[in-house]
């Protein structure tokens, strides 16, 4: 924020805290019918000659002259001058400002800011005046106290709802959290489609008039679903930090989601941290939604149509046969003993069969002909 813009802000603050400090003081008063109102001048000069009478004079980066009636002035970053017999002014507020009171002029109260005021003899100050920083001093402290309490009950609910989340939703959030790690440059991308898309199509919404609830609800859903990542990314930073790199144990990662919710929540003071912790947070729920609004669960490392691996569970052993001998002349069939075709059956990556089927045991007497009917043939699959 460059320096002009600062002091210009600073100076908006001090105007309407003066403001709200002496708006009693103006209502107080009757309202004669000669008053000419509000007077404000920004970088141009005022002058309220001596015939006229008004409720409030404001002036920012000018010169104010009031050879009349004010109930109120207020000056900042300016001079403001009372000239005449008849100039006279109830309450007198200047904030880095020169005040001049020229002879037989009267003031009720004045009120300053590193302000410099230069007094006739004969002007008089009926009350007193003020050095308003201390009253500034205690607003601050009173606001700034303000402030770190509502923080503190923000952090407190973010906290409790993120563990709830975690708690309720295990599987998502890991899968969530997984992606940060997996494919950090998707999630990136993915953070700033779902900031803009979001974005656009809520200020069209809000542009047509008669779309602005449906311009609130997207806004309200880009606000959810960042709270959601936040939470992902609270769990990723626990498992790093509880698990050290290892694979998560299954279970609800209350602790993690606590701890890296905490950790996140006091780094986020430092803006270039809540920043990418923001795009990564919406990266990974844009990712995660994408790929289930089109099917594709990236939860199953294995890819599909991928081959399986040596120890795929789902092949069946080498039948042995019976212990019994068989009986003299018996030829076995075509295949007999031989492993089953190598590779999945068709339909692959469904679950496969509970446990390998079963051979038939020997009966009392001579044994069967051959293998079971059904030896060799790719196990059924339960859809």
């Amino acid at each position: 924020m460059s320096r002009l813009s600062t002091r210009l802000l600073s100076i908006g603050s001090l105007l309407i805290m003066a403001l709200m400090l002496l708006l009693p003081a103006v209502a107080m008063a009757q309202s004669p019918t000669d008053e000419r109102g509000v007077l404000v001048g920004v970088r141009e000069d005022l002058t309220l000659d001596a015939t006229s009478s008004a409720s409030v004079v404001v002036g920012v980066q000018g010169n104010v002259t009031v050879s009349g009636h004010a109930r109120l002035v207020v000056m900042v970053d300016g001079d403001v001058a009372l000239l005449g017999a008849a100039a006279s002014v109830d309450t007198l507020v200047a904030i880095r400002a020169h005040v001049t009171l020229g002879p037989g002029t009267a003031v009720g109260t004045i009120r300053y800011l590193d302000s410099t005021i230069t007094q006739d003899p004969t002007a008089t100050v009926q009350k007193t005046t003020e050095d308003i920083k201390g009253s500034l001093l205690v607003l601050g402290g009173v606001l700034g106290t303000f402030l770190v309490l509502l923080y503190l009950g923000w952090a407190i609910a973010v906290l409790i709802a993120g563990t709830v989340v975690a708690a309720i939703g295990p599987r998502q959030v890991r899968r969530m959290a997984r992606t940060v790690s997996n494919e950090p440059l998707k999630v990136l991308g993915a953070g700033v489609l779902g900031f803009l898309v979001p974005l656009i199509v809520g200020v069209v919404l809000f542009i047509t008039v008669i779309g602005i609830p449906l311009g609130f609800l997207v806004l309200m859903t880009l606000g959810l679903a960042a709270f959601i990542g936040f939470v992902a990314m609270g769990v990723w930073l626990g498992d790093m930090i509880l698990r050290r790199g290892r694979t998560p144990v299954e279970g609800r990662p209350i602790g993690s989601a606590f701890l890296g919710l905490f950790l996140l929540l006091i780094l986020s003071f430092i803006p270039l941290v809540s920043f990418f912790v923001g795009w990564f947070a919406l990266g990974t729920v844009t990712l995660t939604f994408w790929r289930a609004l089109v099917g594709r669960d990236d939860g199953d490392p294995t890819p599909v149509g991928a081959g399986p691996g040596p120890g795929w569970p789902g092949q069946q052993p080498a039948w042995v046969p019976p212990p019994l001998a068989p009986q003299p002349g018996w030829t076995p069939q075509a295949g007999w003993g031989q492993q089953p075709p190598a590779g999945p059956p068709p339909g692959w990556g469904q679950p496969p069969q509970a446990g390998p089927p079963q051979a038939v045991p020997p009966q009392a007497g001579p044994p069967q002909a051959g293998p079971p009917p059904s030896w060799g043939q790719p196990p059924n699959q339960q859809r």
